[in-house]
């Protein structure tokens, strides 16, 4: 396997607990990070100390940035900017990666013509019951009318022996690309920021890359964010309107105009 330089990215926000777990599975990896950025936000110092307690563990590999603004976007931006490696990893702060999981996304790249990796994740509630098993598909398409399907996650256990598949959009929790293949994550979107993966790989495929899917590369997923939930309660602005603004967004960006 050739030696790539690897960044992850880590913003984090109100989940100091979850974080020390996803650092940990860090440093069991069979193929360390050369760098590791926690990107703690605002006035949330409670991230900053419990990724500084992990800072002698990781002997000079772990960097704890701060950003002014609470914000997925903003957040890895600020990391991506200080990342000087080849290829780029994305986890969240409430997921939790196996040994396997940096080397199966750089086996990848040994093909050229790889731009961007991603994988499933296994969803649990917080009392530990495994997410309901679903068998629905297809995985990570975007259709010719704009229609977006994901059903990356809480795959049955025999999907993990299936072969790696060509798709158009991965999601953020467990995925990776060639720092090359984009300048930044789209700053034009609005909170909380949902789809920032689909221009990212959008972005990957216009600049000549394919985008890869890696059942077998599973991380274990806790979430915790209410944004996506069902029904009328919370912040309807971020919930629906931001998510209908940032999807027309995206897709306008990347499709070509009228000849």
């Amino acid at each position: 396997m050739p030696a790539f330089k690897t960044a992850v990215l880590i913003p984090s926000f109100g989940r100091p607990l979850t974080l020390k777990k996803c650092l940990s599975g860090l440093l069991s990896q069979t193929v360390l990070a050369d760098q590791i950025f926690v990107i703690w936000q605002a006035g949330d110092f409670a991230t900053r100390d419990a990724a500084n307690e992990f800072i002698e563990r990781f002997d000079g590999r772990l960097i704890v940035v701060h950003c002014e603004e609470a914000g997925v976007v903003p957040a890895e931006n600020t990391g991506l900017s200080l990342a000087n490696s080849e290829i780029i990893l994305l986890i969240d702060d409430d997921a939790i990666a196996g040994p396997e999981w940096i080397a199966r996304h750089l086996c990848f790249y040994e093909d050229s013509g790889v731009g961007a990796v991603g994988g499933p994740a296994r969803n649990f509630h917080p009392d530990g019951r495994p997410f309901v098993v679903r068998h629905s598909e297809p995985i990570g398409q975007l259709t010719w009318t704009g229609k977006l399907t994901g059903n990356m996650y809480d795959h049955p256990d025999e999907w993990s022996s299936r072969e790696p598949r060509q798709v158009d959009h991965l999601v953020g929790y467990n995925m990776s690309f060639r720092r090359c293949a984009i300048e930044c994550f789209e700053t034009n979107l609005r909170r909380y920021w949902q789809l920032f993966e689909l221009d990212v790989c959008l972005t990957v495929r216009d600049n000549g890359y394919r985008v890869m899917f890696d059942f077998g590369n599973v991380v274990e997923h806790h979430p915790t964010n209410a944004t996506y939930a069902g029904g009328r309660d919370g912040d309807l602005q971020v919930k629906i309107y931001n998510g209908a603004y940032n999807k027309a967004f995206v897709l306008a960006k990347h499709s070509k105009g009228l000849m």
